[in-house]
């Protein structure tokens, strides 16, 4: 899925003059194209904010499996 979407992403920069759709020039959108950027920066945003969150969380995991009795929780400082 990953290797996917690089390729994606690679196939539109190369289609688009070599930048990214975020990096277009904003000056000469109408209301209806800034409208849409808009949207699709927010969308970007989410999906950002859900990766790392997911590798943050993956980083947690395998972190608290590597230390000792951590699995078990703060039940022994009771």
């Amino acid at each position: 899925m990953l290797e996917m979407e690089k390729k994606r992403g690679k196939d539109q920069m190369e289609n688009n003059g070599g930048t990214f759709w975020w990096e277009e020039d904003i000056e000469g959108m109408g209301l209806e194209e800034l409208e849409m950027y808009v949207n699709a920066l927010e969308k970007l945003k989410k999906n950002v904010i859900v990766r790392a969150n997911a590798l943050t969380m993956a980083n947690v995991m395998e972190t608290s499996s590597a230390l000792p009795g951590f699995a078990q929780g703060f039940r022994g400082l009771q």
